[in-house]
């Protein structure tokens, strides 16, 4: 690694710190039924994120080959936090779609994304995992320089929901978005994803979170904190949702994409010294898509390296039980690596519309740089409908 190299406690996290905050006023649907089935996104939801839908002839390309790996090789240093949305990562690790390219991944364990976001800015770190937020945005405004390049996980399914005690649902306490006035509910900070998600819930009906009692706790306090009675309400994460409700302590009351469809949750970031390193940086693209291409076939298209698939997520993360994976509502990352640039605008109005911004909003266009991905299609080809 560049420079001093790091060393940090490794906590559960299936999801970086999800993005933005939503203003007052947006409307969402009613809560459908509770459910703890998984779901895979549909078609509309997948097209919806500015993708093509995979369809049932979507591969990887057998037929690429890379061409000469680069000499000397290029040591890149990759944050790892130990989430299921990294299984692109993972997969071009242990298959060696790193090494064909003439890269030596190092992966590195971060338990917060601000030493990422410092780590980055100092070219310590090559490539992070991470998401859009106000802490970002702030670091970005103050100097910080970084490239977001690729979508890391685009909100189209239920790995990020609203759980709420299950003996609350089961006595009609909690019908609708109102009943949470004056009650206890969770996100897991200021300015993340959750909140965002939440703020726009409330909004539905007329509330705000002055009208809540916040809490900010961390994904894997929530489960203990629904368990004893000190939440209602939890906008919590895989595995964390399946486990609560296995555990008959909460139920899956609505998942987040029915108050921010299509939400771009989390973005790979480079380094702007790595960025500027264009034939490596290009690689590490191609690699990374080969590894996203086959962990959506797995996961969300059964198909037959489905079982490789979570080998190499029980391999990496923290959930070991192969079982669970049937189970989970799995992030769905594009395996075209597009980016949903106005929607991270939009997170980036809604952030200043709160007040989490500390100066003028940052010039997006100039941060995300969707060159590298564009360079990998031209070498893969667009995953298909």
């Amino acid at each position: 690694m560049r420079g001093s190299r790091f060393s940090y406690t490794i906590v559960l996290a299936l999801l970086a710190a999800a993005v933005g905050c939503q203003a007052p006023g947006a409307r969402a649907p009613s809560p459908p039924p509770a459910s703890s089935a998984p779901a895979t996104p549909t078609a509309a939801a997948i097209s919806g994120a500015n993708t093509p839908a995979p369809g049932p002839d979507a591969v990887t390309p057998a037929s690429y080959q890379p061409s000469a790996p680069l000499n000397p090789r290029v040591k890149v240093v990759l944050a790892d936090i130990k989430s299921t949305a990294d299984g692109g990562f993972y997969l071009a690790l242990d298959k060696g779609y790193f090494a064909e390219e003439g890269l030596d991944v190092e992966m590195t364990p971060f338990d917060t994304s601000a030493l990422q976001v410092s780590a980055l800015g100092t070219n310590q770190l090559d490539v992070g995992v991470g998401s859009l937020n106000a802490g970002l945005l702030n670091a970005i405004g103050r100097g910080v320089r970084l490239k977001i390049v690729a979508d890391r996980a685009t909100l189209v399914n239920g790995a990020l929901s609203f759980m709420v005690r299950k003996e609350l649902i089961d006595s009609g306490q909690i019908a609708g978005w109102q009943d949470f006035k004056g009650r206890p509910v969770a996100n897991n900070g200021t300015g993340t994803g959750a909140q965002l998600a939440l703020v726009r819930g409330l909004a539905s009906a007329g509330l705000t979170l002055d009208d809540v009692d916040q809490k900010i706790v961390g994904f894997s306090d929530m489960v203990p904190a629904l368990s004893s009675g000190a939440l209602d309400m939890g906008v919590m994460i895989e595995p964390l949702i399946t486990a609560s409700v296995e555990r008959g302590i909460a139920v899956r009351w609505q998942r987040a994409i029915d108050t921010f469809p299509d939400l771009e949750i989390a973005q790979v970031f480079y380094s702007e010294g790595f960025a500027q390193h264009t034939d490596a940086a290009n690689r590490f693209m191609i690699a990374y898509l080969r590894g996203v291409r086959e962990y959506n076939d797995g996961m969300f298209k059964m198909r037959p390296n489905r079982p490789e698939v979570v080998a190499a997520l029980i391999k990496h993360t923290s959930i070991k039980d192969p079982a669970l994976y049937d189970k989970m509502e799995m992030s769905w990352v594009n395996p075209n690596g597009h980016l949903q640039v106005d929607n991270l605008k939009e997170q980036q109005r809604e952030f200043a519309a709160l007040g989490l911004l500390e100066g003028p909003p940052v010039d997006l266009d100039r941060i995300v740089d969707t060159s590298y991905v564009e360079n990998a299609l031209k070498v893969l080809g667009v995953y298909p409908n």
